[in-house]
């Protein structure tokens, strides 16, 4: 009985130690593949996009009549 209960914990320990270095080498592996950029496709940026743009701010009601956008102004991109 006692040769069996011996076994049975180190199976299992075992089991439990092969499932723990199974994560840490999942875990390892998916943060250096998502530290890699993606292709560039050749434009010098991850993922082939072009980098620049601009936003231009267009006041609709000026609460204050100052022409800058202020507190309770209504603005649109």
């Amino acid at each position: 009985m006692r040769i069996r209960s011996v076994l049975s914990h180190s199976t299992q320990a075992l089991a439990e130690g092969a499932l723990i270095s199974l994560l840490v080498v999942g875990l390892m592996a998916g943060s250096a593949l998502a530290a890699k950029p993606t292709s560039s496709g050749g434009h010098g940026k991850p993922g082939g996009g072009s980098g620049g743009g601009t936003v231009t701010l267009v006041l609709v009601a000026d609460a204050d009549g100052n022409g800058a956008a202020n507190w309770a102004d209504t603005i649109t991109y």
